[in-house]
């Protein structure tokens, strides 16, 4: 037998083998030999073993395909649960870690905003102080110079008065000299007499 003859019958040799088969003729199915009949449906019988078998491990075949893509589909599932509970996870810090961050960002805003308001207060303060400053320094200067002119105004009359008097004494103080330069003078003593006893 050669290699054609031994691989078993498939679905498809026996579709074509009962579609070409020819069908009966009724009064001239009884004329043929019988022993060609039992032949025929022993080849038959033998046809549709092999045939159910080859279906059976076709069949086996497919399921085992069948729990092979579920078993793999399976590990992917729980892969992909893994990575999804994995990812859920880091979204979780992330988020919390943002939050934390948003959180640390906003006091930092609400004591720099207090620290500002704070400073422009201190700011205003000092800027009312200096304006006050001002306007007394400014006062005080008025006031300074006000009393510097009275006191010119006074001490001009008395100046000159002053200066009236020093021209006055220095006129009449060179006639006094003389006698008083005299008056000064030691006396000188005159001898004495041999008689008169010291």
């Amino acid at each position: 037998m050669d290699k054609h003859a031994r691989s078993k019958p498939t679905l498809e040799d026996y579709i074509i083998d009962m579609e070409t088969r020819p069908p009966d003729s009724g009064r001239g199915e009884a004329d043929k030999d019988v022993w060609a009949q039992l032949h025929q449906k022993e080849a038959d019988l033998l046809l549709a073993a092999e045939l159910g078998k080859a279906l059976l491990e076709k069949n086996e075949e497919l399921q085992k395909q069948q729990e092979k893509l579920i078993d793999d589909y399976s590990v992917k599932l729980e892969k992909l649960e893994q990575d999804k509970y994995i990812l859920k996870r880091q979204l979780e810090i992330t988020s919390s870690e943002n939050d934390a961050v948003i959180l640390e960002l906003q006091a930092d805003i609400k004591s720099f905003k207090e620290k500002l308001e704070a400073q422009e207060q201190v700011m205003r303060a000092m800027e009312r102080e200096k304006n006050l400053l001002i306007e007394e320094l400014t006062a005080q200067n008025t006031r300074l110079s006000n009393e510097l002119k009275k006191v010119q105004r006074r001490r001009t009359p008395a100046l000159s008065s002053a200066a009236g008097n020093q021209r006055a004494v220095q006129s009449t103080y060179p006639q006094h000299t003389g006698p008083r330069q005299q008056s000064r003078q030691p006396q000188k003593r005159t001898p004495a007499d041999p008689g008169e006893k010291e």
